[in-house]
């Protein structure tokens, strides 16, 4: 247990790092742009090593200034500050030879090349001068209730009665061990009609979980779960008041809002009509849904432009239209080559007022221009 009172500390020091950090970022508490993320897909020279083919990066270049205008425009609309928040390029595809070398996919057999690129928009400056106010003093709260907990499950392994159960959860470890040693020739018999072994067990985790609900009681009374749990209920309203975020993902294999594979998400769509999109729905999630952790927004805006197939899966994702007849595999001969742009998602994140504002100024067909058509 003392290991686990030592990896408590160690976290919240490691927190204490990060969130100063953090705040070292003008836009604080708002994300900060993962700029080495951003260098690599930008790089030439890094996507050549990772194999992409020429005619991808050039695809993946054009795209890339191609939304820098489009969201520059739109910051020039709105007034509001933007930045590129993260980038992603696909690489290139290879083959893996039974002899450790590995070998280009021919260009004809190579499946469509992806670029997704993110940007952030803030909204209400005001509200982020209120959400940095809010979270600086949380931080501190937090921190304290941290230290606090640490202090009081660090007494408690010192106890009289916390070493009294684990001094009892040894002794019948002892037993167990000692007995299955000695006994060892009854075979199956030993785990199937001997007593003794699952009777030494049961005492062994009785007194271990006497030991572990002395620690988690005195967690729970510290109070720092719950305090964290209204830390985010609250960072939560505060990020949808002050910022939204654009994603473009050209090429998507498939398509979530919402990905229902992270766990239990409680949301509802709405038609969001936008032409001349393939699908447009506007998700509205719940604040008090269990996945707190997996989805941090009130509202994201879907509009997928290209061939798609629109019945979703059990995750609540689309599939492109290429995932069929090999055109997604390393083998089949591709009818569209891989730096052609077969279709475009975008996702946008934040307040209904600020994803329809966006929105509503978005050039849905020049983007739908772009997409390779017969």
């Amino acid at each position: 247990m003392m290991c686990n009172c030592k990896l408590i500390l160690l976290c919240a020091i490691y927190f204490i790092g990060v969130s100063v950090k953090a705040q070292n970022y003008a836009q604080w508490p708002a994300e900060k742009p993962r700029t080495g993320f951003i260098e690599n897909a930008q790089s030439k020279q890094v996507r050549l090593q990772n194999r992409t083919r020429p005619q991808v990066i050039a695809m993946q270049d054009k795209m890339r200034a191609f939304f820098n205008e489009n969201m520059e425009a739109l910051s020039q609309k709105t007034g509001w500050l933007v930045v590129e928040l993260d980038e992603f390029c696909s690489d290139g595809n290879v083959y893996h030879n039974e002899d450790g070398t590995v070998q280009d996919v021919p260009f004809n057999k190579c499946p469509p090349g992806s670029f997704n690129i993110t940007y952030q928009f803030i909204a209400n400056k005001d509200s982020l001068a209120a959400w940095k106010i809010y979270q600086s003093n949380f931080q501190k709260a937090d921190e304290q209730s941290q230290q606090q907990r640490n202090n009081d499950v660090q007494d408690i392994t010192q106890s009289p009665k916390y070493k009294q159960y684990q001094d009892s959860a040894k002794y019948y470890m002892h037993l167990y061990t000692a007995y299955v040693q000695k006994h060892q020739d009854e075979g199956v018999a030993l785990f199937t009609k001997d007593t003794h072994p699952k009777y030494y067990q049961q005492k062994q985790m009785e007194f271990m979980d006497k030991a572990t609900a002395l620690t988690d009681g005195q967690v729970k009374a510290a109070g720092v779960d719950q305090l964290e749990a209204n830390g985010a209920k609250i960072a939560r309203r505060f990020r949808n008041h002050s910022i939204v975020t654009v994603t473009f993902e050209v090429n998507a294999y498939k398509e979530y809002a919402v990905d229902g594979s992270l766990g239990p998400i409680e949301y509802t769509t709405t038609p969001f009509l936008k032409s001349p999109a393939t699908l447009s729905k506007l998700y509205t999630t719940g604040r008090d849904q269990t996945s707190q952790d997996l989805l941090k927004w009130d509202h994201i805006l879907l509009i997928m432009m290209g061939q798609f197939n629109l019945h979703p899966n059990q995750y609540g994702g689309y599939e492109a239209a290429f995932m069929q007849n090999g055109q997604s595999d390393l083998y089949t001969p591709k009818k569209v080559t891989c730096g052609q742009i077969q279709n475009i998602c975008i996702k946008i994140s934040g307040s209904k007022a600020h994803i329809q504002r966006l929105a509503a100024l978005l050039d849905t067909k020049n983007y739908n221009n772009v997409i390779y058509s017969k």
